[in-house]
Formats: structure tokens, C-alpha cells, sequence
């Protein structure tokens, strides 16, 4: 006959069993698979692609100094520079870029090929883009030698090369989104997959698209609105308030543009003004607002005449 506590004893190694068989299943529940949606990829690239155009343009200011066969010149060594630092700080150091990481997306490297992947990473999208773009500027100088040279034959085949590889960007292009797997060629060939960066819930981020919604409706409406304001007539009012009665009578000089050089001054037929103008600027004035005031007296000025001392 059993004790009592033999029978409790295996009672609670039964709970325990099957609580562990929960905890198990609830866990796996949370566990997200690594593929990871389309979207999610896409969209990866595209801010990738946005804040790389972003910071080009900041190095194209920077060096706009510069004379501009220097900055032409060396250029694609510019644009290295910054394609480096750019791969140090984020696939090499933590295996994820910018546009990734708003995704909540990372590459899946394994730890013990770690080195020679991202090695191989870093020569199909630092270096090879750069001998691409170094050659394109010798090749300019090419495209007029003869067919035999040497440098032509090579400037063909960099071409053909283009050529093939468009069609392969474009073949990869299909298979993703068939499958999902690889977004590009260099991938595809390192093996290399995008999976979540931390295990929360299965959701496709909107706040970028959000952002660019409301911009691009912001921009919408002001280009509605900016045609609908009359900017001189705006401008032409706040000095009508802020320069009434502060300038003296000077027959030499407009009142609009404040030119000292006016070779044929004009005035308005009210003698009560007395101020001059230039011609074209008292005429476009008159011209486009139907009561224009003087800028330094506030007088109405309808009609225009010659000015004569």
C-alpha cells in the first residue's frame, strides 16, 4: 500500500510535467518565425535608399567650395568615404541599417562565418560600386578611341556588364516576391536573410508612410494657397504702415526700390504726394493692385506723370 506521501510525490510530478508542457507551448506561441514580410523589406530599403541620397547632398554642399574639377575629380572617393563609414556603423557593428532598424529588421549572419561575410558584404556594396564609378570617369575619355584599343574593348564589356546585371536585379526582383526571401542580388549570394530585430508582435510599421502622407499634403496645400497671396501687395502694406510719414521728399531717389540712379522719374498726378518713381516700378504697382498708396505718404496713386522740377 502507497503513503500518502508517495501518492502527493507523484501527483505533483504529474502537475509539474504538464505545467512545464504549457510553458513550453506559451513560449513558442511568441516566438515570430524569421521570414519576415515583403513590405517590411521593402520599405527597409527605400529609407536606406532615402538617407543615403540625403547625405550625398550634404557632401555635395560641403564640397561645393571646392573648384569644380577637384570636387568632379574626386568624387567617387568622396562618396566612399562616406559608404564606409556608413557600413562601420551599421552592418559591421551591429547587422543592421538605419532603414532595417525602423523596420524592426536585422540580418541573420551566423556568428562563426561572421568575419568573412561581412568581408564579402563589404566588397559587393562599398568597393565595387566605387571601381564602378571610378571607371565610368575613365570611360568617358574612352568611347572615342577605336574599336581595337584596349580601353574601348573594356568599356564595352564594363556596358555589357550593366547590362546583365539589370537583368539579373530585375530576375532577383521576381523570385523575392515570390518567395520573400533575398530583396537583392548581394543577399542572394552571401546567403544573407532579414529577420526580426526584437521579438515583438507581427506588425508592418506605418509611421514613415504616415509622415510622407502628411507632407506631401501639406506641400499640396501650399502650392494652392501661395498663388492666392499677393506677396507685393503684402509687402507694399507692411511699409505702408511702418514708413508713413518717415521719409522726407527726395527727388532723386525711388520710393520703391530706394534707386538713387533714376534717369526719367515719374510722380503721381496728386499733388499732395510729390514722391518720385521709377517708371517700371510705379507702372507694374498700378498695374496690379487697383489701389496702391505710396509707400511713404499713403496717398492713393491712380494715375502716373513725368516728374518736373
Amino acid at each position: 500500500m502507497e503513503t500518502p506521501t508517495k501518492v502527493w510525490q507523484s501527483d505533483l510530478d504529474d502537475i509539474r510535467e504538464a505545467l512545464n508542457n504549457y510553458t513550453h507551448q506559451i513560449n513558442n506561441s511568441y516566438n515570430l518565425p524569421n521570414r519576415v514580410s515583403r513590405v517590411s523589406q521593402l520599405d527597409a530599403q527605400v529609407l536606406d535608399t532615402e538617407l543615403h541620397d540625403i547625405l550625398q547632398l550634404q557632401f555635395n554642399k560641403i564640397f561645393s567650395f571646392f573648384e569644380e574639377n577637384v570636387y568632379m575629380e574626386y568624387k567617387p572617393e568622396m562618396f566612399l568615404l562616406l559608404n564606409v563609414l556608413l557600413f562601420r556603423i551599421s552592418i559591421w557593428s551591429i547587422h543592421t541599417t538605419y532603414g532595417m532598424s525602423l523596420q524592426n529588421l536585422k540580418l541573420d549572419i551566423n556568428p562563426n562565418t561572421k568575419n568573412k561575410v561581412l568581408t564579402l558584404y563589404f566588397i559587393l556594396d562599398v568597393i565595387v560600386p566605387y571601381i564602378r564609378s571610378r571607371l565610368s570617369i575613365y570611360a568617358q575619355k574612352w568611347v572615342v578611341l577605336p574599336d581595337s584599343d584596349p580601353k574601348k574593348m573594356l568599356w564595352k564589356f564594363i556596358k555589357r556588364a550593366e547590362e546583365i546585371w539589370k537583368i539579373l536585379k530585375f530576375i532577383n526582383f521576381l523570385v523575392f516576391m515570390y518567395n520573400g526571401k533575398y530583396s537583392n542580388i548581394m543577399r542572394r549570394l552571401l546567403s544573407l536573410r532579414m529577420v526580426p530585430l526584437r521579438p515583438t508582435a507581427r506588425r508592418v510599421s506605418f509611421e514613415y508612410m504616415n509622415r510622407q502622407l502628411i507632407w506631401n499634403a501639406f506641400t499640396e496645400f501650399m502650392l494652392f494657397v501661395m498663388p492666392l497671396i499677393n506677396v507685393d501687395y503684402l509687402k507694399d502694406k507692411w511699409k505702408s504702415i511702418t514708413l508713413i510719414g518717415r521719409r522726407a521728399v527726395d527727388n532723386t531717389k525711388c520710393v520703391i526700390c530706394d534707386s538713387t540712379s533714376i534717369s526719367v522719374p515719374y510722380t503721381s498726378t496728386m499733388d499732395s504726394c510729390g514722391h518720385c518713381f521709377c517708371y517700371v516700378c510705379i507702372y507694374q504697382k498700378i498695374s496690379s493692385q487697383s489701389n496702391y498708396k505710396c509707400p511713404s505718404c499713403g496717398i492713393s496713386v491712380k494715375s502716373i506723370k513725368r516728374f518736373v522740377q
